[in-house]
């Protein structure tokens, strides 16, 4: 499929970049709270950093994929967006507590079983996450056969 059409099938929709991984490949969020996969190419022309946000054509994931990370991004672009410079947004305490509180019950969980857990949007999670560093931490890991 050429270009031209790809992009005539892709959905547009704002992301959040959630995390660059060392492979140089990155993963974000839409407002609706599904993931993205951006590729490395992607990532280097653009100059893709972990908390930027970003307008996304997106197309639906490989269909092995699909499952755990619904879209990936076919080109990303700043086109009708404000200014990205970063602001460190409030933090809505109450989430933030919330949160705190969960792990302090359960130990360890991913952003989606917390947000899953407290009937909140993932994206809002992240948010919070984000803007928080020192107090939550998390630790990719990755196996590669």
């Amino acid at each position: 499929m050429k270009i031209e059409e790809q992009m005539e099938s892709a959905t547009h929709r704002r992301v959040t970049i959630h995390e660059v991984v060392d492979s140089g490949s990155a993963f974000g969020v839409t407002e609706d709270g599904d993931m993205v996969f951006i590729n490395q190419r992607i990532v280097s022309a653009m100059d893709v950093k972990a908390g930027d946000v970003w307008d996304g054509y997106l197309l639906l994931n490989y269909p092995d994929k699909r499952e755990m990370i619904p879209w990936r991004a076919l080109r990303l672009s700043t086109e009708g967006q404000e200014p990205l410079f970063k602001v460190k947004k409030e933090v809505d305490e109450k989430l933030l507590h919330a949160i705190v509180r969960l792990l302090n019950n359960e130990g360890y969980l991913t952003a989606a079983e917390i947000a899953e857990t407290l009937d909140v949007p993932l994206v809002d999670i992240y948010r919070t996450l984000k803007n928080e560093p020192g107090i939550i931490m998390s630790v990719p890991a990755y196996f590669v056969p």
